[in-house]
């Protein structure tokens, strides 16, 4: 099994590119497939069951930050954009130390073509302790991408 470098996620066998985010970088991962249950449904490519599962857990007070990054990352998939907002916003409000959710909205952003807007969730993200050094390297990356479309760099 392998997990997608940008959202995270495990990639489900054969698929030559993330289902979640169409990210093409991945690299092993230390286990066959998940025990968690929702990662374990993202890994057999039923995004669809995954989401509900995990709106359940959160119907049912046992939503965490993860949890809620985890929908967003998913509603990504689904190009529901709202959710993704509404999604990180909660794993904000559950973990408000944690970049990921400042990563997953700035890629939204820069998937939309708002820069500038990208650029300050990338540099939140980056002001986060905690965040690895491969992750904190693609933070960087993705801000000089959106960087050479803002005329004022």
């Amino acid at each position: 099994m392998k997990i997608c470098l940008m959202c995270q996620m495990p990639r489900p066998e054969g698929e030559p590119v993330c289902l979640i985010c169409l990210n093409e970088s991945f690299e092993p991962a230390g286990w066959a497939l998940p025990e968690d249950f929702g990662l374990r449904l993202i890994g057999e490519n039923r995004l669809d069951v995954a989401y509900a599962y995990l709106e359940d857990l959160v119907a049912r007070d046992q939503e965490s930050a993860e949890v809620t990054l985890r929908l967003a990352w998913l509603a990504y998939a689904f190009k529901d954009f709202r959710a993704v907002e509404t999604w990180c916003h909660e794993a904000t409000r559950l973990d408000e130390m944690w970049a990921e959710p400042h990563i997953l909205l700035g890629y939204v952003l820069q998937r939309a073509g708002r820069w500038e807007e990208a650029v300050e969730e990338y540099g939140i993200a980056g002001r986060r302790p905690g965040l690895s050094d491969e992750r904190r390297q693609r933070v960087s990356d993705l801000t000089s991408e959106c960087k050479t479309n803002i005329s004022e760099f």
